[in-house]
This record gives structure tokens, C-alpha cells and sequence, in this order.
């Protein structure tokens, strides 16, 4: 349990890119506002659950009721809506909801009203371009056991139904089917978000009593921060071959509050706008409705998301630390070894001082690392066979020691074998001129290095320093989310802190290393999956002079 706690705050550290805060989501489980759909999907594997509750009081002086309900004068109506929705995929999502009505008096003063069904469909534009695209259907059907709202001539009930009220689709009894276009435009930046949308189509129901209805939305959605929502729609609602001006129109401001743990509040207002009809029958949208519920949505996947981006994290540093392991070991054998050598040539220093001059061991000293280890290694076996033979000659030794001293020789050489061996960044930037560094990680948004990429970064220094004929650039990659200016200046801020280490531990360095931003120029994957991101966000050393690769390729 601890290694998975351990595993899912590593991925969190060096994954966080997404907000955790749960978007603004309409009465049908979907993004949007209230009423307004939005064109934007839930994201693959994002569930979402919605409860609301509304009421309004029917004026009985503007619009009397006379229908079979038998309604008091200025009764209340309240209906509760249930709903979900879940991304199919990124651009689908499927969503149902259920509602209840009941009714101050009457003789059907609660049941339930309508159920639907639907699919959402989103053009998975990438993420910045503002403008998203989409269509959305639904089918509704009504369970009421009576229409709330009749048309009427006077104030007699004709029996034939008028979509004049806010809760027509809620408590029919009748079967709707609804096709709606979605266009939203968003822009702005981490501080403030705005969201603009629009929503057109129609309604059509299988009673030939019933007219065809156009449907329009529009809204826009305000956020100041990650915490709050406001927003403002217009929603109008009339006959698709004889409009009115005097057709259902009301505006809805609404307000949501928001939570890092995946629940909204949301509360509002529904405000008629609609005048009375020409031919004098009043209009059945109530002055005002107050309404009110939570919502709440969540990856469902996000915990084995996490898990497996955690173990890849975890996997890759314990790659580098058996690593590091090897080199530490193979450095130690070439240590010891090399102190056995000088232990071996220091007991017959003064023959070797009659060979050496000062001029000599002068310029041995000065060579570079790779010339000290051949000459050594040669004079080391050169020393140690005069040694036996002299040894031999004055029979100092039996031929048991001499072979003791042999195999001492050989173990040597296949330590200095050992130490030659190179790691796979080694060998990738050798041989292609170009590696990517596994282990850096960022704060989100941030230049500074996590203290976690420290040990790995010296590593990558202690084996860049054994090339110094090389000439290197950092590389700063990032994926398309955001500007464009601000990842250029993000990939060129972490280059260069990644070579500030890399130079500050090993200063011979600083001379062959430079740092370069490349923003999301250069992308290794497409950028419209997160897996395809995480690969572009990266940080790569790439040799300068590659004519020189042939010659530590030996």
C-alpha cells in the first residue's frame, strides 16, 4: 500500500498538467450551463451524476389554469431532475435522466414527469482552437399522468398541448425526439476563462397534435478562477412553422460554486421575457423559476492512470540506479586494481627510476584520462613481467608465484575491460547524436528542477565529462497546450536550468554545452492523446559536431 501511495504522489509530482476541479455541467449530466449545452465532451472515462430541484408559483391572474388538474389558484409547481452522463470516448457521451413533478392540490399532484436518452458527438478539434463543434439527440419520454399546461381558447381548454411552459419536456405525456447543433467558443487564460454557446435545432413529437418546435440557447460562462462559474443564457422555444414574438423567451443567471474534489453547487433563476399573445390567451411561462442542485464528475479511470504512469516513473529510476550501481562497482574493481599496480611498481622503484626521467613521468601526468589508463595498464604488464623474469633469474619465486602474479595481471585487464563498458545514454548519443534524459521532472508550469532529477542528472554529467571533444545542446521540448510564446519560454527556462546543474557539478563542461528552447515545434507524437503529450514534453541532448562520433565510436 505504501509503495502505491508512493507511486501515485511521484506521478502526481511530475503528471500534473490537468485541472482536478470538475467543469460547469448542464440539468442533463453534460458540459455546459443550466439549460445551454456545451460542445465540449466529458473526456473518455469521465462520469458525471447531477441532481436539481426547481418551483415556480403559477400566477393564476396572468395565467389561469382550467385543465383537468383541477390546480388551485396560484398553486406552486416543482419538478426534480436526475441525470448522468459518461464519455464514451473523446468525443461521445451517453446521457440519461429521469425527472419528478408534484404539484401544490390537484388531483394528480405527483408522479413521475418525462425520461430520456441521448448522445452527445464532439469534433475533437485540438485543444488550442477555441472553437468546438458538435450535435447532440435525445429521446423523450413522457410518464406524467397529465399535461400540466393546455393550450386554450379564452380560458377554456382546447385539450391540445402548448409548449408554453418552463417544464413542457418534464412532464409530458407524450414521445419527443430533440436534434440540437453546438458551437462553443472559449478563450482566455489560466486567471480567467470565458466560455461562449450556442445551441439551435428542433423538436418533433410522434402526436400529430402536437406542432413541431424550434429550439434556441445561447450562453456565456464566466470563470474568474478554478472555484467559481457565473453564468447567463437566453432560451427561446416556439412552433417551427408559425412563429410568435409572443413565444416562450426567458433569460437564466446562474451561479457555480466549485470544489478540487469533483462536486459542484449550482443555483439560478429563470426569468420570463415573453409578452402576452395577440389573440389575447395568456402565456403559460410563469414570471419566474427558482432552481437549485449539486453535481459531481470524476475519471473513473484516474486511479489506474495514475498507477501505471507512477510505475513508469518508478521503473526508469531503478533502471538508472542499477545502473549507477555497475558503474560504481566497475569504477571500484578499476580503483582497486590500479592500487595493486602502484603497490607492485613502488617495490621495485628504484630499477624504475633508472627507465623513468622526470620529463617523462611529467608528461605522463599531463595526458588526458583515456592515455593514462593504455600506458598504465601496458607498464603495469611490462613491470610485472620483468619482475617475474628477474625474480625467476635470481630464484626469488617458483613458478606457482609467478602464475599468481600472471593471473593478477589478467584480472586487471579484464577490469579495465569492464570499466569501457557504456550505459544505453551512451550508447544512444553515440551512435544517433541524439538522447532523451528519462528521470527530469518539473514542477507544472515551472523552470526549476525537482531535487528527484539531481542523481540522474549528475550521472548524465560524470559521463558527458569523458568526451570532451564533444560539443552538446540541451534541448527543451513541451506539447501544444498553452501559447506558443509561453512554451518557448518554458522549454528554454528548463534547457537551461538542466545545463546550469549539469555545469555547476562538472565545470569542464561549460564550455561544450549550450541550451535551446523548441516549444512544441518539434513533436516526437501527436499531441491529441495524453500519452502522445507526455512523450513530447521532454528534454534531449543532441550533439553539435557529429563528425566527431566516429571517433569515440571505436
Amino acid at each position: 500500500m505504501k509503495k502505491e501511495l508512493l507511486a501515485v504522489c511521484l506521478a502526481a509530482t511530475a503528471f500534473a498538467a490537468e485541472e482536478a476541479f470538475s467543469p460547469a455541467l448542464t440539468w442533463q449530466g453534460t458540459r455546459g450551463l443550466t439549460q445551454t449545452q456545451s460542445a465540449e465532451p466529458l473526456g473518455e472515462g469521465r462520469l458525471s451524476v447531477s441532481l436539481k430541484g426547481s418551483a415556480f408559483i403559477q400566477d393564476q391572474e396572468n395565467n389561469p389554469v382550467t385543465n383537468s388538474l383541477s390546480i388551485p389558484k396560484n398553486a406552486t409547481l416543482a419538478t426534480f431532475m436526475g441525470a448522468f452522463s459518461y464519455g464514451l470516448n473523446t468525443g461521445v457521451d451517453l446521457f440519461g435522466t429521469v425527472t419528478a413533478y408534484g404539484v401544490e392540490g390537484g388531483d394528480n399532484a405527483k408522479g413521475v414527469g418525462s425520461g430520456a436518452v441521448g448522445l452527445k458527438l464532439c469534433i475533437p478539434f485540438e485543444e488550442e482552437f477555441p472553437l468546438r463543434l458538435g450535435v447532440m439527440g435525445q429521446a423523450i419520454g413522457g410518464f406524467a399522468g397529465n399535461q400540466l399546461i393546455e393550450n386554450r381558447i379564452g380560458n377554456t381548454p382546447s385539450g391540445l398541448l402548448r409548449p408554453d411552459g418552463y417544464n413542457y419536456f418534464e412532464t409530458r405525456t407524450g414521445y419527443d425526439f430533440q436534434a440540437l447543433g453546438l458551437a462553443s467558443l472559449i478563450f482566455g487564460n489560466e486567471d480567467i476563462k470565458i466560455r461562449l454557446h450556442g445551441n439551435g435545432g428542433m423538436a418533433s413529437s410522434i402526436e400529430s397534435s402536437v406542432p413541431k418546435l424550434a429550439l434556441m440557447a445561447a450562453g456565456i460562462e464566466i470563470a474568474p478562477g478554478r472555484y467559481v462559474s457565473i453564468g447567463f443564457e437566453g432560451n427561446y422555444r416556439t412552433e417551427l412553422e408559425k412563429p410568435s414574438g409572443s413565444d416562450p423567451l426567458w433569460i437564466t443567471p446562474s451561479l457555480y460554486i466549485k470544489t478540487p474534489v469533483g462536486f459542484n453547487l449550482h443555483a439560478g433563476t429563470d426569468i420570463a421575457l415573453s409578452s402576452k399573445r395577440t389573440d389575447g390567451t395568456p402565456n403559460a411561462l410563469a414570471p419566474w423559476r427558482a432552481f437549485g442542485g449539486i453535481s459531481a464528475s470524476f475519471d473513473v479511470f484516474a486511479k489506474s492512470k495514475a498507477l501505471a504512469r507512477a510505475k513508469a516513473i518508478k521503473d526508469s529510476l531503478e533502471r538508472e540506479q542499477l545502473k549507477e550501481n555497475s558503474r560504481k562497482l566497475a569504477e571500484k574493481a578499476r580503483q582497486d586494481s590500479i592500487d595493486a599496480a602502484q603497490a607492485l611498481a613502488s617495490k621495485t622503484k628504484d630499477a624504475l627510476a633508472k627507465e623513468l626521467t622526470a620529463a617523462a613521468m611529467q608528461k605522463a601526468l599531463s595526458d588526458s584520462l583515456a592515455a593514462k589508463e593504455q600506458r598504465l595498464k601496458e607498464r603495469e604488464e611490462a613491470l610485472a613481467r620483468e619482475e617475474v623474469e628477474r625474480r625467476r633469474q635470481k630464484g626469488l619465486i617458483d613458478s606457482a608465484e609467478a602464475r599468481r602474479i600472471q593471473d593478477s595481471i589478467s584480472m586487471a585487464r579484464k577490469l579495465a575491460d569492464e570499466m569501457g563498458k557504456r550505459s544505453d545514454l551512451e550508447n544512444e548519443l553515440l551512435k544517433n547524436g541524439v538522447a532523451s534524459l528519462q528521470a527530469v521532472y518539473f514542477d507544472n508550469g515551472k523552470t526549476k528542477l525537482s531535487i528527484n532529477s539531481e542523481p540522474y542528472l549528475k550521472m548524465v554529467g560524470q559521463i558527458l565529462a569523458k568526451y570532451p571533444k564533444l560539443k552538446l545542446e540541451i534541448g527543451g521540448h513541451t506539447d501544444n497546450k498553452g501559447k506558443k510564446a509561453a512554451n518557448q519560454k518554458l522549454s528554454a527556462g528548463r534547457a537551461e536550468s538542466v545545463r546550469k546543474l549539469l555545469v555547476d557539478t562538472y565545470p569542464e563542461l561549460a564550455g561544450s554545452l549550450k541550451a535551446k528552447g523548441y516549444g512544441d515545434t518539434k513533436p516526437k507524437a501527436p499531441n491529441k492523446t495524453e500519452a502522445g503529450r507526455l512523450q513530447n514534453r521532454r528534454v534531449e541532448i543532441k550533439v553539435l559536431n557529429p563528425e566527431i562520433l566516429k571517433e569515440y565510436a571505436k
